[in-house]
């Protein structure tokens, strides 16, 4: 008498999915014993994620899921003889979101001064949300200028900047607090600032003086310019001649890091 072994069908680690993109997995290896030919079923109450079948006949689970998460179910495994016991066993198959694609843009570029307005926009597909967890981080020189950011739709995120004077680095990075939603980081943006010239709006009135004294000797008063600092006569040791002459002002800004000096006469 031949006797034949009783079912087995041990559980397996199944492999990854990624929303919108084909897949395929099989617990037909995990089937023994029994008798030939084995049937496949999903056990009572049990589901396997949304896109995806199981082959009754193989076991083979196929087909292109599209809801991230993690998703635990039990299938049961019969054979041909109807005098052995269907045995059950639990399975789980993770599906992740699909790898994010993000973009930076940068609007004006080139031919930059301090003071001007820059417009960043960061773009990110397939198109992600609030829904899934996702928010915009933007960083300037590896610091977060805003983060926690929700999408203004269609996957971006649009904001305005005002730079210092100098090299600056911006990035963007979209990212969810669920698990199984990937994070996406951008490309850099790199942009340089010149120094912004200031703009005398008021020359100052200098004091008279009497010949031979020199430029020193003249106070500079009721000056005013488009940003803080001062004026002072740009050559002071001069002693101008008689008469009324024209002599150059220079202004230095308080704030030297992002404004030039500016001179006027």
């Amino acid at each position: 008498q031949v006797v034949v072994p009783p079912l087995t069908f041990p559980t397996s680690i199944l492999p990854t999915g990624v929303a919108n993109q084909a897949y395929s997995g099989s617990v037909g290896t995990q089937a023994g014993g029994g008798t030939a030919p084995y049937t496949f079923t999903l056990a009572s109450g049990s589901s396997m994620p949304t896109g995806l079948s199981l082959n009754a006949s193989t076991g083979a689970i196929t087909g292109t899921p599209t809801i991230p998460g993690a998703y635990n179910f039990s299938i049961t495994l019969s054979d041909a003889s109807s005098s052995d016991t269907p045995v059950t066993t639990a399975f789980s198959i993770t599906v992740m979101g699909q790898t994010l694609s993000v973009t930076l843009a940068a609007l004006p570029n080139t031919g930059l001064t301090y003071g001007q307005q820059i417009t960043l926009t960061a773009t990110e597909s397939p198109v992600e949300g609030i829904a899934q967890g996702y928010s915009w981080t933007i960083n300037e020189d590896g610091l977060a200028l805003v983060s926690g950011a929700a999408s203004m739709g269609s996957g971006t995120y649009v904001m305005n900047t005002s730079p210092k004077a100098g090299q600056h680095t911006f990035s963007a990075a979209y990212s969810s607090t669920q698990s199984f939603y990937p994070p996406g980081t951008s490309n850099t943006v790199t942009l340089t600032l010149a120094k912004a010239t200031p703009t005398i709006t008021t020359p100052p009135t200098p004091s008279a003086i009497v010949f031979g004294q020199t430029l020193t000797s003249s106070t500079l008063t009721n000056g005013s310019a488009s940003t803080g600092g001062t004026f002072a006569w740009t050559t002071p040791t001069t002693a101008p001649a008689t008469g009324t002459s024209s002599q150059s002002v220079t202004f230095t800004p308080t704030d030297t890091a992002n404004y030039n000096t500016a001179t006027v006469q």
